[in-house]
C-alpha cells in the first residue's frame, strides 16, 4: 500500500500550481484575453467606408453655429467651413482666424459614426468622452445628427449643415 503525506508546504505548493494553470479563478484570463483583444483592435486600421472618406465644404452661419453649442468667439464664426474625413479621423476647420479640431475616428458602422474625444475641448467630459452621430448622404450633401456630443463647443459645427464633397 502507498501512503501519500500531505505536508502544509506541498498543499500550498499544490494550490498555486492549480491556480497558475487557470484552474481557479479568471481574473487571470480575462486580463490576458482583454488584453490580446485590445491590442488586436488597436492595430487594425479604420474601416471609414469609401463614400465618406474625403474633403467637404458648408457655408455654416454664426446663429446656427451657437444654436448648436458651438463657441463662435474661440472655436469658429459663419463662414465656409471645411472638413476632412479620412481612414483615422476627422478635422474639422474653421474660417479664419478660427481654429483646426481633429477626432480620431473610433468606429463607423451602418450609418453611424463614433468620434474619440477632442483633446483641447473645454469640458472634461468632450476630453474623455466619444461623440456619436448618426449620418446619411444626399444629393444635398453629407448630413450628420447628434447622438451624443461630448464636446459641443465645436462638435456641434458637424450637425449645422449638409456638408458638400470637394473633387
Amino acid at each position: 500500500m502507498v501512503r501519500t503525506v500531505h505536508t502544509p508546504i506541498a498543499v500550498i505548493a499544490l494550490t498555486l500550481l492549480a491556480l497558475s494553470t487557470g484552474g481557479c479563478g479568471s481574473s487571470g484570463s480575462k486580463r490576458a484575453a482583454t488584453s490580446t483583444a485590445s491590442t488586436a483592435t488597436a492595430s487594425q486600421p479604420s474601416t471609414v467606408p469609401t463614400s465618406i472618406k474625403g474633403t467637404y465644404t458648408a457655408h455654416l452661419t454664426t446663429n446656427g453655429l451657437a444654436a448648436t453649442g458651438v463657441d463662435t468667439v474661440n472655436v469658429g464664426g459663419g463662414g465656409l467651413w471645411r472638413l476632412a474625413v479620412t481612414s483615422r479621423g476627422l478635422t474639422l476647420h474653421a474660417p479664419p482666424p478660427g481654429d483646426e479640431t481633429r477626432y480620431p475616428i473610433v468606429s463607423v458602422k451602418a450609418g453611424r459614426l463614433t468620434l474619440g474625444p477632442e483633446k483641447v475641448c473645454s469640458t472634461t467630459e468632450g476630453k474623455t468622452q466619444n461623440s456619436t452621430f448618426t449620418f446619411s448622404q444626399s444629393s444635398a450633401g453629407l448630413k450628420f445628427v447628434a447622438v451624443k456630443e461630448a464636446c459641443k463647443e465645436d462638435g456641434g459645427a458637424l450637425v449645422v449643415a449638409p456638408w458638400r464633397r470637394q473633387h
